[in-house]
């Protein structure tokens, strides 16, 4: 687990604790602190794991950790539930139109229409008219 991953494991793991307290602690207690601190470990690497292969993006994550709480207000959420979570702050896509490849007639016959009024009022002549060179 990287620097980043263990962070953000630990930021999870804090959040779970001040939310969920007994109900989510008591599974990492062991015989003695160094089994428990081991089963911590463990879940923080395999939370992580879990994390990474469903390419989650790190604002996805932060929202979810800051959600769980009133999300799953009884229980911590499960890897799946937590992924879940993470999903719900996806950035939205718009899917615009497809844009146009040609206008109707009636609109090609307008904006020739105007080309024509503004070449004829820059230059004194229609856009067909081709510059006369012989001057």
């Amino acid at each position: 687990m990287n620097e980043q991953q263990q962070a953000m494991m630990d930021e999870v793991f804090r959040t779970y604790c001040m939310a969920y307290m007994q109900k989510f602690t008591s599974m990492f207690r062991g015989a003695n602190p160094a089994e428990t601190d081991a089963a911590i470990q463990e879940w923080k690497e395999a939370f992580a794991e879990h994390l990474s292969r469903s390419k989650l993006t790190l604002k996805q994550v932060k929202s979810a950790i800051q959600a769980a709480p009133s999300r799953f207000p009884e229980y911590p959420p499960t890897f799946g539930e937590f992924t879940g979570l993470c999903r719900a702050f996806s950035d939205p896509v718009i899917k615009l139109p497809e844009p146009r490849t040609h206008g109707s007639e009636k609109s090609r016959a307008a904006m020739s229409a105007m080309l024509d009024m503004l070449t004829k009022k820059m230059t004194g002549r229609d856009s067909q008219e081709q510059p006369n060179e012989t001057a």
